[in-house]
């Protein structure tokens, strides 16, 4: 249970780190995901890439409607 938690806090930071600024959390990302088996790498990977994905096509949608009210 603990291992769970600590597994989707490390996803829900990395995915974080990538919205704010993707270039700059290369190394973090690299660091934090060093130690983890191949597919554990591979499942954080895929979980901020579609999380990333969506924040870019809602906000690229209708983000200045939702900033604007």
């Amino acid at each position: 249970m603990v291992q769970d938690f600590i597994g989707d806090l490390v996803k829900s930071i990395i995915t974080l780190l990538v919205v704010i600024d993707p270039i700059a959390s290369v190394p973090i990302i690299i660091a934090l995901t060093g130690k983890m088996e191949k597919k554990q790498r591979t499942s954080v990977s895929n979980v901020t890439i579609v999380t990333v994905a969506i924040l870019l096509f809602v906000f690229a949608f209708i983000g200045s409607t939702i900033l604007s009210t």
